[in-house]
């Protein structure tokens, strides 16, 4: 405790070393990578997926369609078939 002219202050506890790196100025890690987009959904197609997953899960259900649409057209490395030059079989 500190005794002052005004009261009696209660000494804070040294606060535990926190594990993520704190940025002065408001600027962003160099290894932060989430980037912000602003789409544009009609107020029809919110509304089901509202009725669908709800309001909390919508960026999850974006995130999942546009990987799902992605894998269709444009297959990753991951999952493309086997290389078509120097294939014996």
């Amino acid at each position: 405790m500190i005794q002052t002219r005004f009261g009696t202050l209660l000494k804070r506890k040294p606060r535990a070393r926190q594990s993520v790196r704190v940025v002065a100025h408001g600027r962003k890690p160099l290894y932060f990578t989430h980037t912000h987009t602003h789409l544009n959904i009609n107020p029809s197609d919110l509304a089901r997926i509202d009725a669908i997953v709800g309001r909390k899960a919508l960026s999850k259900f974006v995130r999942d369609a546009i990987r799902q649409q992605l894998d269709r057209i444009a297959p990753g490395e991951e999952q493309a078939g086997p290389p078509l030059i120097g294939v014996e079989g």
